[in-house]
């Protein structure tokens, strides 16, 4: 029984967990291997699927100034079709003949991350490129067909990017390549390319393979480290974790505190999520229909409502019309069909559940990469032209009047 007694577990309080962890000296072993700088993580590039697809762009380009002329698009072209080869019609031989040198380098063509194009070469290839997101509304089938529609006739490939290589799950077309992929490829440039290429390139290429095997890669020293100080202190890391902010909650909270202030032009703010934030106007309750909704989009049941859509990659500003009473839906939506210039952003056709009759950005993708305090001012900034330079006064008047509401009451 004693010897039992001295196996069983160590109950810790939390502050207990979080003062081990602090006195863990691995956690210095892991500091020094992550403590060097590195431009990419400094401009908060790591976890960025644009900056990634623009610094790709840029090595896929020979005409670029890195010096690499043909030799980093070669090089992945011809990995991916090798990794590939039963699954591929172009073979690496046809890669090594390809004419590459006037091969023109497209960003976001037809909402494709990377598009390269040879005319010369009669050749196309489509990159999807996935940091912390997956395929979704079938977007590689439409992306394949799109290329195929405008590039008839063309050698294609299409080459679906992730952190570890996995495999589109609607698409066999489409050819899983990973990150650590890329990171031999570079690997192997660097090796055979000292001394021949400028030593600012050089550098910037060495700082981009490192930030792949810090954060990218699951079987390099720092990941071995890091699970062995996780498992370590798993109650500690938790507690920090939980407790951690992001971006998302921060802005979350900004824009919820800046709607719940609006009190004055009868804002009130309904279901908040942390990518989604809904408010409506109190005197629209009144109205027959509005109060139909099936409970699951929102507890209030309100049907018609603005929507913050707060992502990673931007955050607009919505006027939806959720599920509710078939009639009222249809009446609302028919209601604006004809006033394009009060309903931007508009959907064609009135859907089953939820359709946009209206839409403007807040913070475009480019602008998501500033720093928070600046994002912040952005949010205010453009609520702020919403709500008091006539968009916002546009749409509740023109549903005011329809709903004959007496706004001289509001």
């Amino acid at each position: 029984m004693t010897d039992l007694i001295n196996f069983s577990p160590v109950i810790k309080t939390d502050v207990e967990a979080l003062e081990d962890l602090v006195l863990d000296n691995d956690l210095d072993r892991l500091e020094g291997f992550t403590s060097g700088f590195n431009i990419f993580e400094s401009i908060g590039a790591v976890r960025r699927e644009i900056r990634h697809s623009d610094f790709l762009s840029f090595l896929l380009n020979p005409k670029e100034s890195h010096g690499l002329h043909d030799v980093f698009i070669k090089s992945i072209l011809f990995d991916v079709v090798k990794r590939n080869r039963s699954a591929v019609g172009i073979s690496p031989i046809d890669i090594d003949l390809l004419d590459l040198s006037n091969i023109e380098v497209r960003r976001e063509w037809e909402n494709i991350d990377i598009l390269l194009l040879s005319d010369v070469g009669n050749f196309v290839c489509a990159i999807e490129n996935k940091i912390d997101t997956t395929e979704h509304s079938n977007q590689l089938s439409r992306y394949e067909s799109q290329v195929n529609a405008s590039f008839e006739n063309y050698n294609t490939l299409f080459i679906y990017l992730t952190l570890d290589g996995s495999p589109p799950e609607n698409n066999e077309n489409w050819l899983s390549y990973s990150y650590q992929d890329i990171y031999e490829v570079l690997i192997s440039i660097l090796k055979e390319s000292e001394g021949n290429i400028g030593q600012d390139i050089y550098v910037l290429l060495k700082h981009y393979v490192e930030m792949i095997n810090r954060h990218f890669m699951s079987d390099n020293e720092i990941a071995a480290l890091s699970k062995k100080i996780y498992l370590r202190h798993k109650q500690a890391l938790d507690i920090i974790f939980e407790h951690k902010p992001d971006v998302l909650t921060e802005t979350n909270t900004f824009i919820i505190d800046y709607l719940e202030k609006k009190s004055n032009v009868d804002v009130v703010v309904d279901y908040c999520g942390k990518c989604n934030i809904r408010f409506s106007l109190k005197r629209w309750d009144q109205v027959d229909g509005q109060l139909t909704g099936d409970g699951q989009w929102t507890k209030s049941n309100r049907v018609l409502l603005f929507e913050v859509v707060n992502n990673l990659n931007e955050i607009t500003l919505k006027l939806l019309i959720g599920p509710g009473l078939k009639e009222f839906r249809e009446g609302l939506f028919k209601s604006v069909s004809s006033e394009a210039k009060i309903f931007k952003g508009k959907s064609k056709s009135l859907y089953g559940k939820w359709t946009q009759i209206y839409k403007r950005k807040i913070v475009t993708k480019e602008q998501m990469d500033l720093n928070l305090e600046s994002i912040k001012d952005l949010i205010t900034q453009e609520l702020n032209n919403f709500f008091y330079y006539g968009e916002f006064e546009k749409l509740h008047t023109f549903f005011d009047e329809k709903f004959g509401l007496d706004v001289t009451k509001k």
